[in-house]
């Protein structure tokens, strides 16, 4: 047995495919384009919630995750 290691926006494309053919993303935006947003909005939360000092950064991550999956639909 062997262990695949993928990157981050590997991971997030194989996520938002398998939204998309469960119809849980019905945004009419290329996989690459989303995969991107999604990305961004990980690498900028956490980036921003650092240099701001989000305190719990949890709930700062969160919210704009959640804002993300909601312009998605």
């Amino acid at each position: 047995d062997s262990i695949e290691i993928h990157s981050l926006e590997t991971m997030i494309e194989s996520f938002v495919l398998d939204a998309i053919f469960k119809k849980e993303i019905t945004r009419n935006a290329s996989t690459r384009e989303i995969t991107l947003l999604i990305s961004s909005v990980i690498y900028g939360s956490l980036l921003t919630g650092h240099i701001t000092q989000q305190n719990p950064l949890k709930i700062f991550f969160r919210r704009n995750i959640d804002q993300i999956v909601k312009s998605l639909k």
